[in-house]
């Protein structure tokens, strides 16, 4: 264990993330839902001061704000609110990294640095390793993990948008 290192304050802020978006999601009056979309962006925005490789976390906004239309909302009115609401999900998060974007501008003289040294690629040469490696592969040590994912294919029917997110959020994290 390394104090700098940020993988239980991620963890922390993927949990938080995760708990915001369900309520942002299941919040009904629509003043509340701009409340819970500045809560998951500010927290997004600190995961991401965190650790920049929490990004894939902010996939998770596409569940409320891709709204479902109702009788009562139309799709154009359904869309229209789920985009207002994460115009606000997007301030704040960009109010909770200012610090940190300021930081690397002072430190690196760019706004967007890159401390870690890796190159994002299309698909990353160990992806596949950091999955299913024998002696360090994310599944291999935590095979709940992929009974976990795969189980996933049963809970589809009951909420595609979730099913989703709880799949694009580790192949994100794998792919980064």
């Amino acid at each position: 264990f390394q104090p700098g290192m940020s993988h239980l304050t991620s963890l922390g802020f993927v949990a938080a993330a995760v708990f915001l978006t369900l309520r942002w999601r299941s919040e009904n009056d629509s003043r509340r839902r701009y409340l819970w979309a500045f809560l998951w962006g500010a927290t997004v925005g600190a995961a991401l001061t965190a650790s920049m490789a929490n990004f894939p976390i902010a996939l998770l906004a596409l569940i409320p704000v891709a709204k479902s239309p109702t009788p009562s909302q139309p799709l154009k009115g359904a869309l229209g609110a789920g985009l207002k609401e994460g115009f606000v999900a997007a301030i704040a998060l960009t109010i909770a990294l200012l610090p940190q974007l300021v930081a690397w501008k002072f430190l690196y003289g760019q706004w967007i640095a890159n401390p870690y040294s890796y190159r994002v690629s299309l698909w990353p040469p160990h992806a596949l390793r950091v999955a299913f490696d024998r002696r360090h592969g994310l599944f291999f040590w935590h095979p709940w993990l992929l009974v976990s994912l795969l189980g996933l294919g049963l809970f589809y029917r009951r909420d595609l948008a979730l099913t989703f997110a709880f799949i694009a959020v580790p192949i994100g994290m794998i792919w980064v």
